[in-house]
């Protein structure tokens, strides 16, 4: 091959190379172009609140709010005209407030609601919201305590009640020689007069007989002797 023939082709080649590059660089500034101000503003515009919700539209210029559902709203930021904060987002605010700048308030952080509202007199240092932006988190669950179980009691063995021995009737007839007669109960009464007269006349004979055998016992003694 001639070195005529082989200088055409480094030119061809050049060529296509550069309308290789020329059309990426065509393509880059397509795609840059087609992103809208809004949209490029709203992934890096939104200062401290950037990640979180961002651009939540007031309900009127005084006003805007913010329901998070099961969520909790730790912190929000607002922005107001082209002047408030040189118009800029406010710094995140991570608790209520009130009198901001003689102009907005601030309430409902930490629960699951949000307002915000314009308090002051409209003014150039005191614009209408444009727009609000909050961030969440999702609250840790609470665990549930396990109940601790009741200890059951186990009843113990009921004692069984010992039958009290057997008397024989031996036992008996001894215990009751032992223990002797029964006195016989006083029947309360007076006694008879009858009975209570004799008593002495009984008593006088048993004597009189008593006398007279000693009598007789010495008088017999008495004739023997002599």
């Amino acid at each position: 091959m001639s070195r005529d023939d082989a200088f055409p082709k480094s030119v061809f080649i050049l060529i296509a190379l550069a309308i290789g590059a020329s059309a990426m660089l065509a393509i880059g500034v397509l795609s840059l172009n087609s992103l809208s101000p809004s949209a490029a503003g709203a992934v890096a515009g939104h200062g401290d609140c950037t990640g979180g919700v961002v651009s939540i539209s007031p309900d009127s210029a005084d006003q805007a709010t913010y329901d998070a559902g099961g969520d909790i709203v730790t912190g929000v930021c607002i922005k107001s005209g082209v002047n408030t904060w040189g118009g800029n987002h406010s710094p995140l605010f991570t608790s209520d407030a009130t009198n901001i700048l003689a102009c907005y308030s601030v309430s409902g952080i930490g629960s699951s609601s949000v307002i915000v509202l314009r308090t002051g007199a409209p003014s150039s240092t005191c614009q209408a919201i444009s727009h609000i932006d909050v961030v969440v988190e999702t609250p840790t669950p609470t665990p549930t305590p396990t109940p601790t179980p009741t200890p059951t009691s186990t009843p113990g063995p009921t004692p069984t009640p010992t039958p009290p021995a057997a008397t024989s009737p031996a036992a008996t007839a001894v215990l009751g020689e032992v223990r002797g007669p029964t006195a016989l109960p006083a029947t309360g009464g007076t006694p008879a007069y009858g009975n209570s007269r004799s008593l002495p006349w009984l008593a006088a004979a048993i004597g009189g007989l008593a006398m007279a055998a000693v009598g007789g016992f010495w008088a017999y003694k008495w004739g023997r002797t002599r």
